[in-house]
């Protein structure tokens, strides 16, 4: 029995799907695939008990994502670096008495069985459609066309402010792409894919 079976016999919360044929694999890729695999039974319950109304919020190559009644977001991965990451902004999070410049704030980490984690951080808001071609951009090194915007200038300022904290942390932001930052409520950037920051 796989993962969405399991979950759906413990009334988990799943997002729809699109396909046909619910039980068809071709439903199941990256993130979802990852934990399906791996995902026991007994997990399944307990997750669904500890978080019983949840909404899907995303999937990635590793791990799928809700956000629970209390707005902050659940991530089940299969990437043992993001749950390392995560449990290493905790430490750095106690030690410095609060949030950690250009990171998402967690709240908590659990290892699950068959070596599925499950994060719990702060839900952010996503970046425009703008910020993220600026982003891109600054990444990809071809901003030429937007150099005199002053929107690019204040994009490619947050970005760069994040990518020097993260830095200064001792992170390593090699994955900092548009689809893996977000936003806090002051506007700054953050980086909520947390997946080999610290290797």
């Amino acid at each position: 029995m796989n993962w969405y079976s399991k979950l759906k016999q413990a009334d988990f919360p799943l997002p729809s799907f699109d396909y046909k044929d619910p039980n068809d694999e071709d439903r199941l890729r990256g993130g979802f695939h990852s934990v399906d695999s791996d995902m026991t039974e007994e997990d399944a319950k307990k997750q669904e008990q500890k978080h019983p109304k949840l909404t899907y919020e995303g999937s990635g190559s590793y791990g799928v994502a809700f956000v629970n009644e209390g707005n902050m977001v659940i991530k089940y991965t299969t990437h043992y670096s993001e749950f390392a990451s995560a449990n290493h902004i905790l430490i750095l999070q106690e030690q410095l008495g609060g949030r950690i410049p250009g990171f998402v704030k967690v709240i908590d980490t659990e290892k699950l069985k068959n070596d599925v984690f499950a994060i719990v951080m702060e839900k952010l808001e996503p970046l425009n459609n703008k910020e993220q071609c600026f982003v891109k951009a600054v990444r990809t090194g071809a901003y030429s066309e937007f150099e005199n915007d002053p929107f690019f200038l204040e994009v490619s300022t947050k970005y760069e402010k994040m990518l020097f904290d993260i830095d200064r942390s001792g992170g390593d932001p090699w994955d900092a792409h548009r689809y893996n930052i977000g936003k806090l409520p002051n506007g700054q950037y953050v980086m909520f894919d947390l997946g080999g920051l610290f290797e």
